[in-house]
């Protein structure tokens, strides 16, 4: 019998699904890219066409305002998601990311990721768990500077 954790059942399987054994198992369309340090892996107003996922390394994410300011947005590191934004129709990136360390990033092609998340529950499970904790996150975030 496994040991209670305080879990839900819910939440223990979104931790136990491994997104990245998932991602790297046959069959799943995707490539890899590798960026350097303060390299950008893309820029606000690039076209929005995939999801990407941090297989090591860390990125930042940025917004520049129309005044010309930058905000850091979100610090990622391996295991999230970012670039989601094109599951919602938004064609163009709303966000500079730039690698702040080494990093292998996985890129999933849109039509691919919204076929993962409706045909793998666990994928689906991890997804969502993932974009919740971001806006914990964020909403954190913007108390804080209150």
């Amino acid at each position: 019998m496994e040991p209670e954790t305080g879990a839900s059942p819910a939440r223990r399987t979104v931790q136990a699904f491994n997104a990245q054994a998932f991602l790297d198992s046959a069959g799943i369309d995707r490539s890899l890219a590798e960026y350097r340090r303060d390299e950008t892996i893309f820029t606000q107003g690039d076209a929005c066409r995939e999801v990407l996922y941090i297989r090591t390394g860390r990125v930042r994410l940025t917004a520049l305002s129309k005044t010309g300011h930058e905000s850091v947005v979100a610090m990622l590191g391996p295991g999230d998601f970012f670039g989601d934004e094109c599951l919602s129709g938004q064609p163009v990136r709303t966000r500079i990311a730039t690698a702040i360390a080494p990093s292998v990033i996985v890129r999933i092609g849109k039509a691919k990721m919204v076929q993962l998340l409706h045909k793998q529950r666990a994928m689906s499970d991890r997804f969502i768990a993932h974009l919740l904790s971001r806006i914990v996150r964020l909403e954190e975030s913007v108390i804080a500077r209150r």
